[in-house]
């Protein structure tokens, strides 16, 4: 049986160590397949390191991964803010070189809308 932990930060986002800590970790812990979750970054720069050297560790970086932070507003209730464990971003797409060059900006807007659609079918946040 395989163990696999799709939800990691570094000290990029909130974690507590550098990606080679991290990894380290997962070594003691016997995880074998993973997903860096920084929040609201892809560490881009640093990807093909990752997967090359976690690789080299015998453990699998499965996919780009990010922890997208959103605030969400709607008349008649408080601002929320919570975040969306985000998969598989298609790095070689135009549309994500765009969102890169300008960091991950939340479009609320967006957020608002499919939010309003989920509550209006009754899931509840």
């Amino acid at each position: 049986m395989r163990n696999i932990d799709l939800h990691l930060h570094t000290v990029d986002s909130d974690g507590f160590g550098s990606f080679e800590q991290l990894i380290q970790d997962c070594e003691t812990n016997q995880v074998d397949s993973i997903a860096l979750t920084n929040h609201d970054t892809l560490g881009l720069n640093r990807w093909n390191h990752y997967r090359k050297y976690a690789a080299s560790k015998g453990i699998d970086l499965l996919f780009p991964g990010s922890e997208v932070s959103v605030l969400y507003r709607r008349e008649g209730l408080p601002l929320m803010s919570f975040d969306i464990l985000c998969y598989g971003w298609k790095l070689d797409h135009p549309d994500f070189h765009a969102l890169q060059r300008r960091g991950i900006e939340a479009d609320f807007g967006h957020y608002q809308r499919q939010l309003d659609s989920m509550l209006g079918s009754g899931h509840g946040i």
